[in-house]
């Protein structure tokens, strides 16, 4: 292999000579039969074409297997490969195209040698067995340079923007400009076309001591080497091992092996079990539907718990945080941006217990491999239980079917367990609002603006409809202009005149809706500021989303640490969990402006108090995709009430396409980033969903392209603050259950 090496396809003999005769038999019947032939040559010649398509790939495959394709367009950069990026699906889910053997031109890399010398964390792990395994460190390939010694690996064209994503993934490995020595199989100099990059190992993660080698991994270096035909030149000093797995690519891995058709079968199959459950979502006017993705994401047990864990905690933080902010009301106004009319209402149940937390908060994470990170808290009345609860009930029958095995995941033990929790926290809440044991409401307004242009909408006929059969208490649904309050009593009169007392209200509708002037809310703040009503969130906690109390934090100077209020119906907050999950977030300001500019891929910047990833500047990505980032940054200042906060790198799951992409199948797994929100009712966490999008940030919103599923776990899930479970736990504590063993109740921690 030489610097002139030829990146055209060559026929092998036998085929030309085939060929040839085929040509030859053509042109005779042609000068015979000129007028009778001219269809046939048509007809043979698309055949022909057709033929060599189909083979060609496997081919040339096998008579010149170091000769690549034509390079992609915009090729820029080339990658020598020598770990588990041999692997034609993990290259392909990389870098989000299909790969093929013919991609790879086998290679050595001169003055380099392997080594074991990486070690990272791996969260998401199981043992075959289904059993947890604790935040063990593994041990991962890299080269270092070695005068006279020479590895072998395969070089492989990439863009600009599949390098970027290669970096994204190797972020324990720096790359470094390997041009210089780049061989031939044989050993000989070989002057590549293009800029040739490889990966070296960080010296942070250079400590290797007890770190383990994972059997899959080792097993998949070996089969990439041999599937290139290369030299099997791995260390001769082999670190212990371990038999484990990431449960989240053991099902994608099985799951993608379902051919096209019969993704759109189940794709189809779950948006009609939504739709006949009424739980059918929509994103805008026209009934779009909200995509939804047709497989879980799948957590190990101590991952699970971890997340469950933290954002209970995280609930509580922001909950104390807004206690103590609310004391200090010029500080309120001038640092966190409340206004004097929130703070009066914020006032009004001061000291009644359910009013200092929130009933329903979803607080969103990054689960990457090796870390967890909390974005926000929305406090505001999230929504999306009911959604979550069949997505659970539906993923229950489908999942064996798709992997083959004789088992399935653990649920909820009774259908609807997040909306039927969530009723019962509102119930709990009017029964303190009231100061009445056994209290119950007369009536249940839902409130939103605008409501069969919701999302959310039929979530609200299914809480009516539960509030209905199993509590026995009416409920309705309409918009703030529809309550009227007189005579020390809220009402709701529907078009058919009947009246409904409502003492309850689940407010769906956001803050700044509720008080614009067509809302024609006077009623329910009437009532409110009378104590009449009762109100889910209350105005207090759904105060507590504030992203300006993140800065708090990091600061062990700040007086919220000095001086915390301990609530009574709460625990002490665990300090250490929380510090370790909360990402450096600082309020953006003009001194900061400079350090937030000149780094534009160390940061994200957000709106204090948004939803649904509105106004957020995500600045890995700014720049490529939506022009300049100094531009947006001064916008942002102008706005005012922003913070920034320390980029988290995201987790990825392995699917099929979110979108249309041309040149590429529409079931070739890709890498997709996600984030996780978990759904905390009452302070207790109760479930998991996963957004997952096509680009950062990840939101549900039309433009976004975001897909919605449920996080699964093969269990145990714990309560315990050490976030770790032994590997010792005996098996029939899994959540992951046999088929055969009958029930499949919850297991105790």
């Amino acid at each position: 292999m030489s610097g002139e090496h030829s990146h055209g396809y060559k026929p092998g003999l036998a085929e030309l000579i085939a060929t040839l005769g085929t040509v030859a038999t053509i042109v005779s019947l042609a000068l015979d039969h000129l007028i009778v032939a001219i269809p046939f040559i048509v007809i043979v010649f698309a055949a022909l074409c057709m033929r060599f398509r189909a083979a060609g790939r496997g081919l040339v495959e096998r008579l010149w297997p170091c000769t690549p394709p034509p390079p992609p367009e915009a090729t820029v950069k080339a990658v020598f490969i020598y770990g588990s990026l041999l692997d034609l699906k993990d290259l392909g889910r990389t870098i989000s195209r299909e790969v093929f053997k013919r991609d790879y031109v086998p290679a050595r890399l001169k003055g380099y040698e392997k080594a074991w010398s990486v070690a990272s964390i791996r969260l998401n792990m199981v043992t075959p067995d289904w059993r947890p395994v604790r935040n063990t460190k593994f041990v991962w390939l890299s080269i270092r340079q070695r005068a006279g010694a020479a590895c072998a690996g395969a070089v492989v064209d990439v863009t600009e923007d599949e390098f970027k994503a290669i970096c994204s993934r190797e972020r324990s490995y720096r790359a470094v400009d390997v041009t210089a020595g780049i061989q031939t199989p044989a050993g000989q100099p070989w002057t590549y076309k293009h800029p040739v990059f490889s990966f070296v190992g960080l010296s942070e993660y250079a400590d290797v001591k007890d770190a383990l080698l994972r059997q899959d991994y080792a097993a998949k270096l070996r089969a990439g080497s041999l599937l290139h035909g290369l030299e099997l030149d791995l260390p001769a000093e082999q670190p212990a091992t371990i038999d484990c797995l990431d449960p989240d690519v053991w099902l994608a891995e099985r799951s993608s092996k379902t051919a096209q058709e019969q993704v759109a079968v189940r794709d189809a199959e779950l948006l009609k079990h939504l739709d006949f459950r009424g739980r059918m979502r929509t994103v805008n006017r026209d009934r779009k539907v909200i995509p939804t993705l047709a497989r879980p994401v799948i957590l190990s047990g101590t991952l699970y718990s971890r997340v469950c864990y933290v954002a209970e905690q995280a609930v509580r933080l922001v909950s104390q945080t807004l206690d103590h902010v609310l004391d200090h009301p010029e500080v309120a106004m001038r640092d966190y941006s409340f206004t004097k009319q929130e703070i009066a209402y914020a006032g009004i149940e001061k000291g009644i217990p359910s009013a200092h937390i929130p009933q329903i908060a979803r607080v969103d994470f990054t689960v990457a491999r090796d870390t967890v990170q909390i974005l926000e808290v929305n406090c505001d009345s999230p929504a999306g239980m009911a959604h979550l609860d069949d997505l659970i009930d539906w993923y229950s029958t489908h999942i064996p079917a798709w992997t083959g095995e004789d088992c399935r995941p653990i649920f909820p033990e009774r259908s609807n367990a997040i909306c039927r929790a969530l009723l019962e926290a509102f119930l709990a809440r009017f029964e303190d609002f009231s100061r009445k044991k056994g209290a119950r409401p007369a009536g249940i307004a839902i409130v939103e603006r605008e409501l069969e242009e919701k999302p959310a909408y039929t979530e609200f006929l299914q809480f009516c409809k539960l509030m209905k059969d199993e509590y026995r208490i009416p409920a309705v649904i309409c918009e703030p202009k529809d309550l009227t309050f007189s005579n020390g009593e809220l009402v709701h009169v529907s078009k058919k005149r009947e009246k409904t007392k409502v003492e309850l209200i689940y407010k769906r509708i956001l803050w700044k809706d509720l008080l614009r002037e067509d809302a024609n809310a006077d009623g329910i703040l009437k009532a409110y500021s009378k104590r009449k009503v009762c109100i889910c969130n209350s105005l207090r906690s759904r105060l507590a989303g504030n992203k300006l109390f993140f800065p708090l934090y990091g600061d062990k100077a700040q007086p919220f640490w000095c001086e915390r209020k301990k609530h009574p119906t709460w625990k002490d907050l665990d300090r250490d969990v929380l510090m370790a999950h909360l990402p450096e977030t600082h309020v953006l300001t003009e001194g900061a402006r400079d350090r937030v500019e000149r780094n534009p891929e160390n940061f994200t910047v957000k709106p204090a108090r948004s939803y649904q990833s509105a106004g957020v500047l995500c600045g890995p990505d700014w720049e490529r995709d939506k022009g300049n980032w100094r531009e947006a940054i001064e916008a942002a200042l102008a706005l005012g009430d922003h913070v920034f906060q320390r980029y988290c790198h995201h987790g990825h799951v392995s699917s099929r396409q979110l979108e249309p992409v041309k040149g590429i199948p529409h079931d070739v797994p890709r890498n997709w980033p996600f984030i996780v929100g978990a759904y905390v009712i009452n302070g207790r966490c109760m479930g998991l969903e996963a957004k997952v999008g096509p680009k950062l940030p990840v939101a549900l919103r039309e433009m976004q392209g975001g897909h919605r599923t449920a996080v699964l776990t093969p269990g145990p899930v714990v309560e315990s603050p050490d976030l770790t479970i032994s590997t010792e736990e005996p098996a029939a504590s899994s959540v992951l259950y046999r088929l055969r063993q009958g029930s499949i109740e919850r297991p105790t921690p």
